[in-house]
């Protein structure tokens, strides 16, 4: 169940990542699509995060998975026991090596690829987060964003009872391709279950 937080001022964010190229980038563009976040810092390890939080906490972090010294898990673990507050998202560009208990037990709210764009990462930030002002941005944005014909089509084998695997059959593209099609029609529609994705679009008469 969804709870919709409501914040007088923006949404504010820590970025780990030990790649400073990667962890200012992502910075840039989550602030650069004009949606109502703040990111206080961005930090280049784990024990440096750690630093930060005790100086400046924000409401969430998004911290790489694979790091040298500790990893984000072992990070999100740590942070959990001290501020049960703080929402927790991995990000990874490799295949995750924890279970789902494993994430859960570390507090990791969710999980997000790296090379997902700035509105899926806002998109998975607004979910997790409740936060009704970054909620209703992405709820207007979605009335401008336009699904693909690649997404509505993988939207409807999916919705008429089709697997990942045999839509990914079907449309003569690869699993991972059908998943992430689902994965940018998610973000666009400011959604966040397959459900939801069929009721917005047959209201608008996309499918």
């Amino acid at each position: 169940m969804l709870i919709v937080m409501e914040r007088r001022g923006p949404l504010t964010l820590g970025v780990v990542d030990n790649d400073p190229l990667v962890a200012e980038s992502l910075r840039r563009l989550l602030e650069g699509q004009g949606a109502p976040i703040q990111v206080l810092w961005t930090a280049y390890s784990a024990y440096g995060a750690e630093s930060l939080c005790d100086a400046e906490m924000p409401h969430m972090m998004l911290t790489d998975v694979e790091m040298s010294e500790r990893d984000g898990i072992a990070l999100a673990t740590s942070l959990a026991q001290r501020f049960p507050d703080l929402t927790v998202v991995a990000m990874t560009a490799f295949e995750m090596s924890y279970d789902e208990q494993e994430l859960n037990d570390a507090g990791v709210a969710a999980v997000i690829n790296k090379d997902a764009t700035p509105l899926e990462f806002l998109n998975v930030i607004a979910q997790t987060s409740g936060n009704g002002r970054l909620l209703e941005w992405l709820h207007r944005m979605s009335k401008t964003a336009k699904p693909t014909a690649q997404e509505l089509a993988a939207l409807r084998l999916l919705a008429n009872g089709e697997t990942t695997q045999s839509a990914a059959r079907m449309m003569h593209v690869s699993e991972t391709t059908v998943k992430t099609y689902i994965r940018r029609l998610f973000a666009k529609l400011g959604v966040s279950s397959r459900a939801q994705a069929v009721l917005v679009c047959a209201t608008r008469g996309l499918l």
